[in-house]
């Protein structure tokens, strides 16, 4: 799979602080898992797909990666996944449209369906596997974003960061960042921080806040 901007946006903007154990749901080629290897030193990343191909080629890149000692790739469902100590950080690029259907035609569309992997399917299983404090960060359409919001707060998940994404100045809002933590550990009182990030001045200008946020994942930018 080609490596997206969301992809990007997610793998340099989710989570903070110190993660020991991070969790990339639905990795693809890894690229996500790559970032968060290159963010948080001390972090020990699992990245999972129900995919066969798609590990495999997440395996390799982690393989030649120089965190190869702190990455694994497993083909399994995330609503598979177990770990006694729970997850610092889950970190997903959930599939976006509902196409009703299990497409054979390709791998990739196959993939980008909604059926094993939805967001709020990730929210309800992050509620569980998540360590005391962890967190889920996710990005998915801003259309979506609301309705993920009020159906993460009836699964004891609410939101403390979102960044809603446009192109450009006169673009309409097209993605949302969110960061979700569980209620009994971030209680009300804790308020959501709230932004906006333009991706572009103009065609192939990027905006000071989109460089400084994904500058030092690309080699040549």
């Amino acid at each position: 799979m080609k490596i997206g901007v969301d992809a990007v946006l997610l793998g340099a903007w989710g989570g903070s602080g110190s993660p020991r154990r991070v969790l990339d749901a639905g990795c693809g080629c890894g690229v996500i898992a790559l970032m968060a290897a290159q963010r948080f030193p001390d972090a020990e990343i699992l990245a999972v797909d129900v995919d066969k191909v798609s590990i495999e080629e997440a395996a390799l890149n982690f393989e030649t990666s120089p965190w190869s000692g702190r990455l694994n790739a497993r083909q399994c469902d995330f609503a598979s996944v177990r770990d006694p100590e729970g997850f610092d950080l889950i970190l997903s690029n959930p599939p976006y449209f509902d196409s009703g259907i299990d497409s054979p035609e390709s791998r990739r569309e196959k993939a980008r369906h909604q059926d094993s992997l939805s967001p709020l399917t990730l929210v309800v299983r992050a509620c569980s596997i998540l360590a005391p404090n962890g967190t889920l960060a996710m990005v998915i359409p801003y259309e979506q974003a609301d309705g993920l919001e009020a159906d993460a707060r009836k699964e004891g998940m609410r939101v403390l960061r979102r960044t809603d994404v446009k192109g450009n100045y006169n673009a309409r809002l097209k993605r949302s960042l969110l960061e979700f933590g569980r209620i009994q550990d971030y209680p009300e009182s804790i308020d959501a921080v709230r932004d906006q990030l333009i991706l572009e001045i103009s065609t192939g200008r990027t905006t000071p806040a989109h460089h400084a946020l994904c500058a030092p994942f690309y080699l040549r930018w």
